[in-house]
């Protein structure tokens, strides 16, 4: 999965390596999952490859004392952890330092690898957490994850496709959450919530009560 292009440089000995994906954010990203997932709810970690990007979810957001703002700007003050037990194993086989570093470093991996930056996600009711590692610019987006091209039309009927999923998983379930639409669609949080606000601006779909303890209702047949 992971590519590497080499660009030589006039001038310049050494040349320029760049990865896809930047190796040790992915590990560090895959370290944090396991450290601080909710082990009493069974959903398992998910590690979604998409063409131009990486999602790692886990069940069980952040503690919260920690805001999403601060997250992502690689601010972690928190010292309550979860799974220290879990943190002490990692700390003896050196994939963390129990120190609140794990989100630094992903930004730092990023960001040495010249590729865009990482975002982070959760809810208020820190029901789960997706770090999405973006893929370098200087990669096609345009290709899978077997290196094929992928047209303009394929990826728009994609698009069309994932659309078409969310109105029918609404009308078999009006009661569906965003988290399901996210794993029964392979959207992240973020590309549903965008989807569902096309949808009700088109008034293809319509909210009917609030957000906890309401339901959708689907306008077209």
């Amino acid at each position: 999965m992971l590519k590497e292009k080499i660009t030589k440089v006039d001038g310049q000995a050494q040349a320029v390596r760049i990865w896809n994906y930047p190796y040790l954010a992915i590990e560090e990203a895959i370290v944090n999952a396991v450290y601080h997932k909710n082990y009493q709810i069974r959903e398992p970690i998910e590690i979604r490859i998409l063409p131009d990007k990486i999602e790692i979810i886990n069940y069980g957001g952040p503690d919260r004392s920690v805001k999403i703002e601060d997250i992502n700007k690689g601010i972690i003050r928190s010292r309550r952890y979860r799974n220290s037990r879990i943190g002490d194993f990692f700390k003896e086989i050196d994939l963390c330092e129990a120190k609140g570093t794990g989100i630094p470093t992903i930004k730092q991996q990023m960001k040495n690898n010249n590729s865009p930056e990482p975002i982070f996600e959760t809810d208020d009711d820190r029901t789960f957490f997706i770090a999405t590692l973006p893929m370098n610019e200087l990669f096609h987006i345009n290709e899978d994850v077997n290196g094929q091209k992928v047209g303009k039309k394929s990826v728009e009927k994609s698009v069309e496709k994932s659309v078409e999923k969310i109105i029918e998983l609404i009308k078999i379930n009006p009661h569906i959450t965003q988290n399901e639409l996210s794993k029964a669609t392979s959207l992240s949080i973020r590309g549903i919530e965008k989807n569902i606000s096309i949808l009700k601006d088109k008034g293809i779909i319509s909210r009917i009560g609030p957000d906890k303890g309401g339901h959708w209702q689907v306008n077209i047949k």
